[in-house]
């Protein structure tokens, strides 16, 4: 057996998949507490974003209003990969259950802090908490969905994880002009606890019985090598300049902390990442296609809000209505890839056209967005989410198609991982992008405008950037000087797009085609019977 030969005894239960003993009834309201739970867990990513002014506002800090949203993705992304691998230990509910109330406890206590710093810890609490969901979530379908079902609920799943994280501004922004910021968290609690209770009562899995050690230094290793990494593309250029002695420190700590961390995994007895899955060709082609997806997903879901309304002058409701055609065709290619490869058994072909799409919508983004009317965007904002529906969740599909069941865990972590790490690399840089090419083009936008740089409210072009919602109070030359401006950076970050997407083209190109076990037609049949008789 597999996992004996791992060291991982197991009850005699778990020799068989799990899904073999899971009613078709209980798959369904599991997976109902899984969707509730991934969709809280994305929305806590960006629902803040809209109300961070009026925070540092009421709050105090606001130099330090940046770590609310930094210190969320820092241990957001650190933890993840321990959440995996400690599931592949101890079993997936217990580690899912720990990871929802981690998640909540974090959440209530940011919805009453009094300070500055509070926030930013119980905001890094609720972050280590939505690593957890986002990845157990997508490992315990791996064990209730057989490989034939398994695409059609991945579908679900990554619509319901992509247009939670856009809706994100736009209930942020109604929470902060109706009933106040702390209504961001006081409205997830709810959902939590429904969905906490949900999986304690529904989900049923082997119990694992591990006698093996956790690798803590390999996780220690690796959460300092990361967090180094991500404070210095987070903060360089901003807090620091990168020829700083804070930078190269940073840096150097980053490579030196990594570098040791792959040194020990190869020693560890029981690897927090074990080596032989990065021996396959195909595992690493995905997690390398993962990184590339994420910082494309990031640019629409994060920057095209802001766009919306630093380019354009719209208010932050109204820019979470224009997104509105990228969720709903998020939503069309998720659940239309899943439902394909049910059918049809075939992985590769998704993530390739997916990166295709991805790339037609970023070289389209890149011309419109200087000077074409919002509704002209959709089109290619269109492209853009079904490119992605069919990529995101699709590699987690091809990753647990990969990799042992042992491993189920740490495979599925790892493309959250790279996915996350891409993300929230390339929101940082793509805003020192959009920072620096705003400041060097709003003055000649003056000029043209015939507005006088005098004109600018204290803070100059960092002020505009960091209070959007003040833009609108602007006279209209002042505006449409910013609006240009700004419209200038986000082509920019578009023309950086599109050879990271031709770059993830290559990587999933690279991928072995695997083909999972396809859906029984008299199953499908099934189906739609009882589709009809409801």
């Amino acid at each position: 057996m597999e996992h004996e030969a791992a060291g991982e005894p197991l009850d005699d239960a778990a020799a068989a998949p799990p899904y073999a003993d899971i009613s078709a009834a209980q798959r369904r309201t599991v997976f109902t507490g899984l969707l509730i739970s991934m969709f809280i867990a994305a929305l806590a990513s960006t629902i803040i974003t809209t109300g961070l002014p009026t925070i540092a506002g009421e709050l105090g800090g606001v130099d330090k209003v940046a770590w609310v949203v930094a210190g969320h993705l820092l241990t957001n992304c650190a933890a993840t990969p321990l959440w995996g691998k400690l599931s592949d230990l101890y079993g997936r509910k217990p580690l899912l259950l720990t990871a929802i109330g981690v998640f909540t406890a974090g959440t209530a206590l940011s919805a009453v802090a009094t300070d500055i710093w509070q926030l930013i810890a119980f905001r890094a609490v609720q972050g280590a908490g939505v690593g957890g969901i986002i990845t157990l979530c997508q490992a315990v379908i791996g064990d209730i969905i057989s490989p034939a079902e398994r695409g059609r609920y991945q579908g679900w799943i990554g619509a319901s994880f992509a247009s939670s994280t856009a809706l994100g501004p736009l209930l942020g922004g109604v929470f902060v002009d109706t009933i106040g910021w702390r209504w961001c968290f006081f409205s997830m609690l709810p959902f939590a606890a429904v969905a906490f209770v949900v999986i304690q009562r529904s989900l049923t899995l082997p119990r694992r019985r591990s006698q093996v050690s956790v690798d803590y230094l390999g996780s220690l290793l690796l959460v300092a090598g990361v967090s180094a990494l991500l404070l210095l593309v987070s903060f360089g250029g901003q807090r620091f300049a990168w020829t700083s002695a804070t930078a190269y420190g940073l840096g150097a700590a980053a490579v030196a902390l990594l570098v040791a961390t792959g040194w020990w995994e190869r020693r560890a007895r029981e690897p927090l990442w074990p080596p032989r899955l990065f021996h396959s060709r195909s595992f690493t082609a995905q997690c390398a296609a993962a990184f590339l997806m994420g910082s494309t997903m990031y640019a629409s879901m994060v920057f095209l809000p802001q766009f919306f309304q630093l380019g354009r002058g719209f208010t932050a409701t109204e820019a979470g209505l224009l997104m509105l055609p990228f969720i709903a065709a998020n939503l069309v290619g998720s659940t239309t890839s899943g439902r394909l490869i049910a059918r049809t058994g075939r992985v590769k072909v998704f993530p390739m056209i997916g990166m295709a799409l991805s790339a037609v919508s970023a070289a389209l983004l890149a011309w419109q967005v200087l000077g074409a009317p919002a509704p002209a965007l959709w089109p290619a904002m269109v492209v853009s989410g079904i490119g992605i529906g069919f990529t995101s969740q699709v590699l987690i599909l091809a990753a647990q198609a990969t990799v042992e069941r042992r491993d189920l865990g740490i495979a599925t972590s790892s493309i959250a991982f790279f996915r996350t790490l891409g993300g929230t690399i390339s929101t940082a840089v793509f805003g020192a992008v959009i920072a620096r090419r705003f400041t060097d083009t709003l003055p000649g936008e003056l000029a043209e405008h015939r507005v006088a740089e005098a004109q600018l409210p204290p803070g100059g072009a960092d002020a505009a950037l960091a209070h959007p919602e003040r833009v609108g109070e602007y006279a209209s030359g002042l505006q449409g000087a910013v609006h240009d401006a700004y419209s200038a950076g986000m082509s920019t970050v578009y023309i950086v797009v599109l050879p990271c997407v031709l770059l993830g083209l290559a990587a999933a190109a690279s991928m072995r085609d695997t083909r999972l076990p396809v859906e029984a037609r008299a199953e499908r049949g099934k189906r739609r019977r009882m589709v009809r008789v409801k």
